[in-house]
């Protein structure tokens, strides 16, 4: 934990800066060095801290960071200074090695989305200034280019400068991804990529804070205790499901017994009317569960054989995806409707992130729109993955929007991409007993996930997200083992799938505690959730009080009628 004027950040163990926040207020999420190859694959550093002092009120940190694979060889030089007139900077002198393919080298701030529909003045490399806002709803494009600068005013009279050098930057918004931030990164997308940085090449870039006019205190390093407060009003609740993992079947009766609204079936269906895995439709229809058949589909594919698909009579509601394409086309939505047994609901979107739905408004309709959400697109820390669920309000609007609908479905929800975008057939992805490893998490079957489902749940249902598809049925990416044995993430969603109603709760630290109350028919459950690295001590009243609990870092805690 460092301190400089009003300024108060932490430093971890890689070099990167988290959580800069002026008093109590986050201005940025993170800011860092990154190294990404010529497929956006971050190439990890391997860092020394070589000099290290810390005072009261500054400090001056200086480490090394080497980058090697992929293509890539560069040593960078790394500062980060901060002064008791509130000003914080950090450097990047980095120098090439080998010849490097890249598509991005340098230093990335991530703003808070505190910031979100705030007003900021933009000053670009010509010293012109433009006066914008950060989006509310989630921009499909950069909403800020040619960046030099920016200055933001809070309430209370502070003025803050975050000063840009060493290359032309601009500004995305991450939730398109998931995350939860606006990131500000340096070479434009306008400009080729990959590009080749040559031996001896060098990249120096730097970042300034600077915070100036009327100051607030320091914000406080040790955390308060979280208020979680339930009472007997009524929340909103989507309809809850889980993915099919067609080769575990050994856990087909233990999903069955867990009572999931359905299971998610993927089918592609080509233009020779082929269906990929009919075997998997067959033995997910045996559990005896409602099914969400996500079929992909050829433009031209065969009518005869898309109503194949629906032999049996328990499909609840079919997603439909265009092949080749980021968003549905009006041709496939026709074509599935066409197919499917008259009132089946059939709803149109991605099955990709965001940012597809965004840029490419899809035929979606009155039945519904679909996106799914993962995520590890950009950053795979713990606190990061915790994070995401801040954007997803946001991320429901704008899905309900581009829709033009109030019925959106999420499906489904993962801890990582489910695919390798940068597969080819000459280079497909590599694949263990039928899965991608770089799609399995090793924290899926520990409280880890556990949490962050707590966290999904609260904040989709929040948001009004209608429908909600959640990891797979069993496996590596399951909410069961292997065999059918449960997780820590079986106890959350067995409750979550039974639940009569839930009641409003409310926490007046959602980003630290999360939670959900759950009507059951043993009473009433609260699942609570530390979305942080460190204990957090919760005080929980209304309709179930109970004494002051400390829930560990990234993990759970299950109350019953007041009793854990």
């Amino acid at each position: 934990m460092l301190h400089a004027g009003a300024w108060t950040l932490e430093l971890d163990e890689q070099g990167v800066l988290r959580h800069i926040r002026l008093g109590d207020r986050e201005v940025l999420r993170g800011l860092a060095g990154v190294v990404r190859d010529a497929d956006w694959g971050t190439v990890e550093g391997a860092v020394t801290i070589e000099r290290c002092e810390v005072a009261e009120d500054g400090f001056s940190v200086f480490f090394t960071s080497e980058h090697r694979g992929a293509g890539v060889d560069l040593v960078w030089a790394g500062t980060v200074t901060g002064h008791p007139d509130s000003t914080v900077r950090m450097t990047f002198d980095g120098r090439v090695r080998r010849s490097t393919r890249t598509n991005r080298i340098g230093l990335v701030a991530l703003h808070a989305l505190e910031a979100a529909g705030h007003p900021v003045d933009v000053i670009h490399a010509d010293g012109t200034v433009e006066s914008s806002r950060f989006p509310d709803l989630v921009s499909p494009h950069q909403p800020f280019l040619d960046v030099a600068a920016f200055r933001q005013r809070t309430q209370d009279g502070a003025e803050i400068e975050i000063l840009f050098e060493g290359d032309v930057f601009e500004t995305e918004d991450q939730r398109n991804w998931s995350d939860a931030s606006f990131k500000t990164y340096s070479r434009p997308l306008s400009l080729p990529f990959p590009f080749t940085l040559q031996e001896g090449e060098v990249v120096t870039q730097s970042v300034t804070l600077r915070a100036t006019g009327t100051l607030p205190s320091r914000a406080d390093s040790a955390p308060a205790p979280v208020n979680v407060h339930v009472d007997d009003a009524p929340a909103p609740w989507p309809r809850l499901g889980v993915g099919w993992a067609a080769r575990y079947t050994a856990a087909a009766d233990a999903i069955a017994a867990l009572g999931p609204a359905w299971l998610r079936v993927d089918l592609n269906v080509d233009a020779d009317g082929r269906v990929s895995d009919s075997p998997a439709l067959h033995a997910a229809a045996a559990t005896g569960l409602p099914l969400e058949l996500a079929l992909t589909v050829a433009e031209d594919a065969p009518a005869e054989a898309l109503a194949g698909l629906f032999a049996t009579d328990q499909v609840d509601h079919v997603l439909a995806y265009t092949e080749g394409a980021p968003t549905t086309l009006a041709v496939t939505l026709d074509a599935v409707r066409s197919a499917a047994p008259a009132g089946t609901p059939v709803r149109g979107g991605t099955d990709g992130n965001l940012a597809e739905l965004n840029r490419f408004p899809s035929a979606s309709g009155r039945e519904g729109v679909v996106l799914s959400i993962n995520a590890q697109v950009h950053d795979g820390a713990d606190l990061a993955v915790m994070q995401t669920t801040e954007a997803y309000p946001s991320m429901i609007s704008t899905a309900r929007g581009r829709g033009n609908t109030d019925h959106v479905t999420v499906s489904p929800v993962t801890l990582r991409p489910r695919r390798n975008l940068y597969a080819t057939a000459e280079a497909p992805a590599h694949r263990v007993d039928g899965v991608d490893p770089a799609s399995v998490d090793p924290r899926q079957h520990k409280p880890f996930a556990a949490a962050w489902t707590v966290a999904v749940l609260s904040a989709l249902s929040a948001a009004g997200a209608r429908e909600v598809t959640l990891f797979e049925h069993a496996g590596p990416r399951g909410i069961l083992d292997a065999d059918g044995s449960s997780t820590p993430v079986t106890d959350v969603l067995t409750r979550a799938f039974a639940a009569d109603a839930v009641l409003r709760l409310t926490s007046d630290d959602p980003a630290a505690v999360a939670g959900v109350a759950l009507r059951l028919d043993a009473g009433v459950t609260i699942v609570l959730a530390n979305l942080t690295d460190r204990p957090r001590d919760v005080i929980l009243t209304g309709i179930v009080a109970a004494k002051p609990r400390t829930i560990a870092p990234f993990d759970i805690l299950l109350l019953t009628d007041g009793t854990a």
